[in-house]
C-alpha cells in the first residue's frame, strides 16, 4: 500500500465514519494498519491513516455487478473491455485468475456503495479483452495506463487481488504517477517465468476468454 500526502482522508465523496489518527509524540509518524486503509496521510502529522467505511454491503448490490453494463475501448495497447460503476473518487479494480470486469466490480463493490467511482478492466485474455493487449506483467502494467488514458484519468487509486497482483505493481512501478494508493489483497508477489499453461488449466482461457465461475455467471457485452 502506497499513500499520497496531498490526498485528504476526510473527503466528504468517501463518506468516512471516522478518520483514525496516529501521531508520534516527538514528531514524525508511525504505520496503522487496518481493513481497507486506502487513506493515505492524515494531514496532521504525515502518519499513515485508517479509512473506516459506513454503508454496509447488500446481496442485490453484489447481483447487480453481474448485470451491469461493460464496454470496450481501444487503447494505445490494444482493445481493453472495462466496466465503470459508481460516481466519486476512482478506484480501478482488477480481477484476479478466474474472471474478468465482472470479477473487479464484485470485489470492488464494497468501496463502490462507499462512495467511490470503481473501473474494472478485463485483463489480457479474458472475456473481451485480447491477450495481444499485454501478454506479461508489464505489458499488463502498461494496458492498465493505456485504459487511464483513454478514458480520461490522470491518476487514480488501484484495488488488485490475487492473480491481478503483479499487473497492478507492474502498473505502479512503470507508471508511478497515475497511482494514489495501491491496495493488494492476497496478491501474486513472485516473479513469473514465461512457461507454458499445463493442459490441465487450459480450460481457463478457451479462445482467449476466462471460463471462471465468475465469467460463466455474466452476460458477454
Amino acid at each position: 500500500m502506497t499513500g499520497n500526502s496531498n490526498t485528504s482522508t476526510a473527503s466528504a465523496s468517501w463518506r468516512l465514519s471516522r478518520v483514525e489518527r496516529c501521531c508520534a509524540p516527538a514528531g514524525g509518524g508511525r504505520a496503522v494498519l487496518g481493513v481497507l486503509a486506502l487513506g493515505g496521510c492524515c494531514g496532521h502529522c504525515g502518519c499513515a491513516s485508517i479509512a473506516v467505511m459506513v454503508v454496509p454491503l447488500r446481496l442485490e448490490d453484489l447481483r447487480s455487478c453481474l448485470s451491469h453494463p461493460c464496454m470496450t475501448v481501444v487503447t494505445g495497447a490494444g482493445p481493453v473491455e472495462y466496466a465503470d460503476r459508481g460516481v466519486g473518487e476512482p478506484l480501478l479494480a482488477v480481477h484476479g485468475t478466474l474472471g474478468g470486469w465482472d470479477q473487479g466490480l464484485v470485489a470492488a463493490e464494497f468501496f463502490r456503495v462507499n462512495g467511490f467511482r470503481i473501473i474494472a478492466p478485463s485483463r489480457p485474455g479474458y472475456l473481451g479483452t485480447p491477450l495481444s493487449t499485454g501478454r506479461t506483467p508489464a505489458g499488463q502494467g502498461d494496458a492498465l495506463a493505456a485504459l487511464l488514458d483513454a478514458i480520461g484519468l490522470d491518476r487514480t487509486a488501484v484495488f488488485a487481488g490475487s492473480g491481478g497482483g503483479p499487473a497492478a505493481y507492474a502498473l505502479a512501478a512503470r507508471h508511478p504517477g497515475r497511482v494514489t494508493r495501491l491496495l493488494q489483497i492476497d496478491s501474486v508477489a513472485l516473479p513469473i517465468p514465461p512457461f507454458p499453461l499445463p493442459g490441465c488449466l487450459r480450460w481457463i482461457r478457451p479462445s482467449g476468454s476466462s471460463c471462471g465461475f465468475f465469467a460463466m455467471a455474466q452476460r458477454r457485452c
